[in-house]
């Protein structure tokens, strides 16, 4: 079987999702993915976009683990669940795209890195770890304020896992136990930290374990946002752009 799949789970949101899930899948269409998709959705428009189809009706959760997997109970557990859910279905090579990303070019460099580290993601330049982890979650993940001054924090809006890399897999499983501790996702939770932002639920757990196990991420400019990919000022090489859901 193919070992590639690209993974999203889209719905009405806060905003409508929807619509750029639609744009993510032509994407990865026009870009020519040879890998599958593995598309979830409670509610959209269509149960089949450009080819592919989209599972309709469930969020993507394995039962079997009796967990709270909803949004508001587990914020963005969801991503850890389809990724999961891929993983059982027999694929190593995962990426999971947020909806309103948009994919420019050939994955195949990005998958290479992965091969060789296990997993892939990207610096949210301006914006380090420090600023957007709660105290509990530093606690549980057994950071101290000196390792917290130094790591980054990926953009969880696209991610590969290479689950045939022994620190790939060891990777998601420490992310996993995470997501269903029922804490360290939490983005109500707080920190006394100074200039702290917000707890940003699966992000900064994915920032902090890929930063303990040593794995860099890649620099901003492989991934931007609007309006970068017209400016130009962090380069043209970008395998992504994170768009606005109603930008063309």
């Amino acid at each position: 079987m193919n070992k590639k799949v690209l993974v999203n789970f889209a719905n009405l949101g806060r905003e409508d999702y929807r619509k750029s899930q639609l744009r993510l899948i032509k994407s990865f269409v026009d870009n020519k993915w040879d890998g599958d998709y593995l598309i979830r959705s409670t509610d959209s428009y269509v149960d089949e976009y450009a080819g592919v189809k989209i599972k309709l009706g469930s969020l993507p959760v394995t039962k079997k683990y009796g967990v709270s997997y909803n949004h508001a109970e587990c914020s963005y557990g969801f991503k850890c669940y389809i990724i999961q859910e891929a993983i059982e279905a027999g694929y190593t090579k995962i990426i999971w795209c947020d909806s309103t990303i948009v994919n420019v070019r050939n994955l195949d460099p990005l998958f290479d890195i992965a091969a060789k580290q296990g997993f892939v993601s990207f610096n949210n330049l301006g914006h380090p770890l420090k600023f957007w982890i709660s105290d509990i979650a530093q606690e549980r993940l057994g950071i101290t304020n000196a390792q917290l001054e130094t790591m980054e924090q990926a953009m969880a809006c696209v991610m590969i896992f290479d689950i045939e890399h022994p620190a790939g897999k060891k990777l998601f499983e420490d992310w996993m136990a995470k997501c269903r501790d029922g804490v360290s996702f939490q983005m109500e939770s707080g920190s006394k930290k100074p200039g702290y932002r917000g707890h940003r639920g699966d992000q900064p757990i994915i920032s902090a374990l890929a930063a303990l196990a040593g794995i860099p991420l890649l620099p901003y400019g492989y991934l931007v946002y609007q309006p970068h990919d017209t400016t130009l000022e962090y380069g043209s090489a970008y395998y992504f752009i994170n768009k606005c859901v109603d930008c063309l």
